[in-house]
């Protein structure tokens, strides 16, 4: 019983929870990965990676490249015409990332790995704390443990069981749908303002895109009619002659903060920790860079380097300069969206300020990536 408490529990097996689990593997530290699904699924999703997460999940499972599409920045438009463009610094590339087949990939590391007990179709309703750590009650009974990660996303069960929630819910809802027969595949991430919501079109092979549209509940639901779809999406001229390959699937993305990150062996990771308006693309890297940094200080502890107080203090204060960055591109960036006077006079100065836009597209860099890995 003692062996099986040592081990870390994992409670989500997307990104963020896979690649914690990985990066503990690489460490030689064993841990057990629970997830209510019984195999990956495509999820609502922009699809977009920067070069700074990509460069995370190479390091630990090897190119990725042929699950997606390279990207090279971002571009803004109104449905009158380009507004703005944002270059990923270097010339460095992301890539346009088919959400399914990562996680897929990620699904097949962690059932290779000797270190890690993956049990996929299992869900974990909540947790007790214990004298030494945590109770983990799952549909099959209690599991003991020392120490949690709560990697279970945007509607975290656990960080709403641990009342660790700060303030109400927001965000929007989400629509994707994608398409093939592009007749040009655009090398940039494509974001369209158009009034009550936003369009993100991301290319994940030639010729083929997903599209995520952003808004208020009313008026996604609204869009899951293909005529309306299509006559939202007008504006974007890379659809033009492009079919639909799937069904249209709509999801709200609303999460809230967590008021502490790392705290009596309980760590939050990915979007249960952090939840960032998804304008910026920075989803998934953030999942990343989040992972890194949680599986970086928890093999720590395990070696006997530290403390569990001085590694979760160390892991709080590295997560929340980690996050820092993104939420100032977020916010400026979601100016962009708020009316045609605002658009114009941002997009005005940004254009005349290119250290400004450098400094914006600061957290998509991979050497920003590594300046994070270095200080831990």
């Amino acid at each position: 019983m003692r062996e099986r408490e040592e081990r870390p529990v994992i409670v989500g097996a997307s990104i963020a929870g896979a690649l914690t689990a990985l990066h503990l593997a690489r460490s030689g530290v064993s841990s057990t990965v629970y997830d209510a699904r019984t195999a990956p699924r495509a999820k609502v999703c922009g699809e977009g990676l920067h070069p700074s997460g990509r460069a995370l999940i190479e390091d630990l499972i090897g190119d990725i490249s042929e699950l997606g599409f390279d990207l090279t920045g971002f571009e803004f438009f109104t449905p009158s015409g380009r507004l703005l463009g944002l270059d990923h610094p270097s010339k460095e590339v992301g890539l346009g990332c088919d959400r399914f087949l990562l996680d897929q990939r990620l699904w097949e590391e962690l059932e290779r790995s000797p270190e890690v007990d993956f049990i996929p179709g299992e869900t974990v309703r909540g947790l007790e704390r214990s004298r030494s750590g945590w109770f983990v009650r799952t549909t099959s009974g209690v599991v003991p443990t020392n120490r949690v990660v709560a990697a279970d996303g945007v509607g975290s069960r656990l960080r709403w069981s641990t009342r660790r929630s700060r303030g109400r819910r927001h965000g929007r809802w989400g629509l994707r749908r994608r398409f093939q027969g592009a007749a040009r595949t655009p090398t940039r991430v494509q974001i369209f303002f158009c009034g009550e919501g936003e369009i993100y079109v991301t290319p994940l092979a030639e010729g083929r895109v997903n599209v995520a549209v952003l808004g208020h509940e009313e008026f996604v639901r609204g869009l899951q009619d293909s005529e309306r779809l299509s006559s939202f999406l007008e504006p974007v001229e890379v659809l033009r002659g492009a079919e639909p390959e799937d069904e249209i699937s709509i999801l709200p993305h609303r999460g809230e903060r967590s008021r502490v990150l790392c705290r009596d062996r309980l760590y939050m990771v990915g979007d249960a920790a952090i939840f960032l308006d998804p304008i910026s693309g920075a989803g998934m890297s953030v999942a990343a860079c989040s992972a890194h940094i949680i599986g970086t200080h928890l093999a720590a502890v395990l070696a006997g380097a530290c403390t569990d107080e001085e590694s979760e203090a160390r892991a709080e204060k590295q997560l929340r300069s980690m996050i820092r960055p993104y939420r100032r591109m977020t916010r400026l960036l979601r100016l962009l969206s708020v009316s045609s006077t605002v658009r114009w006079g941002t997009t005005k100065f940004l254009k005349g300020a290119p250290k400004v836009l450098d400094r914006l597209a600061r957290p998509t860099h991979t050497a920003w990536a590594k300046e994070q890995v270095a200080s831990i």
